[in-house]
């Protein structure tokens, strides 16, 4: 386990990295976001099917075999519980999809705009002559199979 800085888009995070999966805290989340803690436990409340939230009692996030000290100060975690939720990147990422605040509208239109820069432009007006290209390969693939087959049999 190690301590480490989950950086996306405009957000800077502290994490955990526990068998190569990234962890934090909703103490983390709200400051990150600069909302009141209450509304990371509601909007995780309302999207449940959304987050995977795993607790300290979990075995994966066994805290026997190391220096959990270190990582409650990174975390902002006061009492360690074993029902206490770390929340993985992937949940942070779903977080700040559903926020609504100000740090939260930066991170959309920046994930807006990575998948602008992915998305491949597509002409409707190509189609049909793609379809066209892919039936005249067809065509001479099978032309090209019939000859292989006739030069084989003859």
């Amino acid at each position: 386990m190690r301590i480490c800085m989950f950086e996306t888009m405009n957000l800077s995070v502290p994490m955990i990295d526990i068998a190569g999966t990234l962890y934090t805290s909703s103490a983390v989340l709200a400051e990150t976001f600069g909302i009141a803690l209450p509304t990371v436990r509601s909007v995780v409340k309302r999207n449940k099917e959304r987050f995977s939230g795993a607790t300290i009692g979990d075995a994966l996030l066994s805290v026997a075999d190391c220096d959990a000290n270190g990582w409650k100060e990174t975390l902002r975690i006061e009492r360690l519980r074993k029902d206490t939720v770390l929340w993985s990147h992937r949940d942070l990422i779903h977080l700040g999809l559903l926020l609504t605040g100000e740090t939260a509208r930066a991170f959309q239109e920046d994930v807006i705009d990575l998948i602008e820069q992915h998305a491949l432009p597509f002409d409707m007006h190509e189609i049909p002559l793609m379809i066209c290209r892919v039936r005249g390969l067809i065509g001479q693939m099978e032309r090209v199979g019939r000859q292989i087959a006739i030069g084989l049999l003859g």
